[in-house]
């Protein structure tokens, strides 16, 4: 190649580069990475050698890292999943591209989201033709986890790890490419069972989780840091903490149920959707010798004496009806009478009755 074909190829791929730049402002990242990708494997050694596209590549790279895209992306990924029970591809594909893209795999690496099936075909023909070559195997690793297949290719990314030398290990990024699909797998299951965990080892590390293993039980229960944070502090452990952390209660909220006996969360949950507070509990708790449902619907209904409310629940199944009876002045042994053993279903009608027996005779 002489040197006006150098210069042709650079100029080539410095435009190439700003078109894909203006895409990824215009946040139109996939489409940026894309014309990225192509663009190199047009131009190959004019992306590599151009000093000014790499700058801005690492720059770009930074940004994105500050911003934490990779994981903003796997968060709603993972959110999607939580609401409707399986995985989209296309938002995957958007995580595994940021991924790449972060890691500086962008231009060699990334296929386009309706070429990875030939791609596919063709890594596939050179891995079985040329006798298993280990780079075959990474790139087809890649393509997997660009279609959602984690485990295969988690699978694919260690086999690599355990086979390449380990001056191969950081240009390939095989840790750090395997660790996101750990993690992105992880957060599906998680998301799948109805929890939410997103952290990564450093966001532990802060919270005061310095080991796997002290943040082990945590994740499973499906508890983030800052909250697992707060609870172990309290003194919970991740077993305990977990029915309090699901109804949305901090942990200063549930050691204030936890000390009027209420030990059950969803028992305080159902209390505190009444906006019963805790101090209140006790004596309603109490009164209704712990049958909760029954009496959060008669303090729903305006009752205020827990043991006057008792005694009206004796009377009537639907609070409504006992407190139309109260309104007409009865208490609950009257409302017994006139309703049971008299028949007068109607609060008004027996008020009427009554008023009548209690004249006195002429």
């Amino acid at each position: 190649m002489n040197e006006q074909e150098r210069q042709e190829r650079a100029k080539a791929a410095a435009t190439l580069f700003e078109e894909g730049l203006a895409l990824y402002q215009e946040e139109k990242v996939l489409e940026a990475f894309r014309v990225w990708s192509r663009s190199y494997r047009d131009l190959g050694s004019a992306f590599l050698e151009s000093q000014n596209i790499q700058a801005q590549l690492r720059k770009l790279r930074k940004d994105s890292e500050k911003k934490k895209r990779s994981a903003l992306l796997l968060e709603n990924l993972a959110k999607d999943v939580l609401e409707r029970g399986k995985v989209d591809g296309a938002l995957f594909y958007q995580y595994f591209s940021q991924v790449l893209f972060d890691e500086g795999l962008t231009l060699e690496c990334h296929e386009a989201f309706d070429y990875i099936p030939s791609s596919i075909q063709r890594w596939k023909q050179e891995y079985e033709e040329l006798g298993e070559p280990l780079y075959a195997r990474y790139r087809l690793s890649l393509l997997d986890a660009a279609q959602g297949k984690t485990d295969e290719a988690i699978h694919g990314l260690q086999f690599c790890e355990d086979r390449f030398p380990p001056k191969k290990h950081e240009s390939l990024r095989l840790k750090p490419l395997r660790e996101a699909l750990v993690r992105a797998r992880d957060a599906i299951r998680s998301a799948k069972e109805g929890k939410l965990v997103l952290a990564t080892p450093s966001a532990w590390e802060e919270a005061g989780f310095l080991t796997p293993f002290e943040s082990r039980s945590w994740k499973r229960a499906g508890i983030p840091p800052e909250l697992a944070q707060e609870f172990r502090k309290a003194g919970f452990t991740a077993k305990k903490s977990g029915p309090w952390t699901k109804i949305g209660f901090s942990a200063a909220e549930a050691e204030k149920w936890i000390a009027v006996g209420i030990k059950d969360a969803e028992q305080a949950k159902r209390w505190n959707r009444a906006s019963v507070a805790p101090e209140d509990v006790g004596n309603w708790n109490k009164a209704f010798h712990g049958d909760v449902d029954v009496a959060v619907l008669f303090y729903k209904a305006g009752f205020a004496d827990p043991e006057e409310a008792y005694q009206w629940s004796q009377v009537f199944q639907f609070p409504s009806d006992a407190m139309n009876w109260k309104e007409q002045g009865f208490i609950a042994e009257e409302a017994q009478f006139w309703y049971q053993d008299a028949g007068l279903k109607d609060p008004y009608s027996a008020r009427k009755e009554k008023e009548l027996l209690s004249k006195p005779k002429s």
